[in-house]
């Protein structure tokens, strides 16, 4: 896709450059150390000055998103990963196969951070847990968008763990949500009320092996869901089925269904 005139509204011109140039990257499908055009050609293509290009970019550098080399030109960074955006979601192309990558890590680390919680929990945490729980569950009822408290409510059971790295990192994975949760549409939210009311209440009530069960549940709930939108998506389609594969490579985990944990697991 070109790059399009900036046209005049209430926003800073060398915002409106930035959302330009970020558009060009994701549409271009550009990379990491792809080249972006110049100053004069985004200064014609953009309809700006020189000053409010370099303005854009200095930011940009910033936020991870370009490199610039003295002499050479700007680039797409290596990283490709922005404050608002840590794991650089927006800049992953295959969006199913990023999909199934961070159901994966959740697969591996989730389960024991709910065990964990429902062992190390405070009496305050657990009634915070309880609180956004109820809140998630009203919202799916209300037919209100509810991506947002869902990542608060996963937040709180990874606080609950008493693990400061455990805080910094967790959110970013859980950052996920918001991606898959919309493609789901209403497949999984009868689900998503039960299955966490199950989390919570074995956390609450100080069970390990029940809250872990319960979160492989509710990852393996959304994995199927995953694989069903994707099957309903490519019903047509001609090719490989590379991408519901990907989902199938993690079904080793959904072989906890109707197991409990190995004994020693927490």
């Amino acid at each position: 896709m070109p790059l399009s005139a900036i046209k005049a509204n209430h926003v800073a011109l060398s915002e409106r450059v930035e959302e330009e140039v970020v558009r060009y990257i994701q549409e271009n499908r550009l990379r990491c150390g792809d080249r972006l055009p110049n100053e004069k050609e985004l200064e014609l293509r953009l309809g700006v000055s020189r000053s409010t290009i370099r303005e854009a970019m200095r930011s940009l550098r910033a936020r991870g998103i370009v490199t610039i080399r003295q002499g050479s030109g700007t680039y797409v960074a290596d990283s490709m990963g922005v404050s608002e955006d840590p794991l650089g979601l927006g800049f992953r192309y295959d969006r199913n196969k990023t999909l199934a990558d961070l159901l994966d890590i959740r697969f591996m680390i989730e389960p024991s951070i709910a065990g964990a919680c429902a062992a190390r929990a405070s009496d305050e945490q657990k009634a915070e847990i309880r609180r956004l729980c109820d809140e998630v569950a009203a919202m799916i009822r209300r037919g209100e968008a509810h991506e947002e408290k869902d990542v608060q409510l996963h937040c709180a059971i990874a606080k609950g763990v008493d693990n400061e790295l455990v805080n910094v990192l967790f959110p970013d994975v859980l950052s996920g949500i918001q991606v898959y949760s919309p493609l789901l549409e209403d497949r999984l939210l009868e689900k998503t009320i039960l299955r966490h009311q199950e989390i919570v209440d074995a956390i609450v009530s100080g069970d390990p092996r029940g809250a872990y069960y319960a979160m492989v549940q509710h990852l393996e709930d959304n994995r199927l869901a995953i694989i069903e939108y994707i099957a309903s998506q490519n019903k047509n389609a001609k090719g490989s089925k590379q991408d519901e594969d990907w989902f199938y490579r993690i079904r080793y985990y959904g072989k906890a269904h109707g197991q409990k944990p190995p004994e020693g697991r927490l």
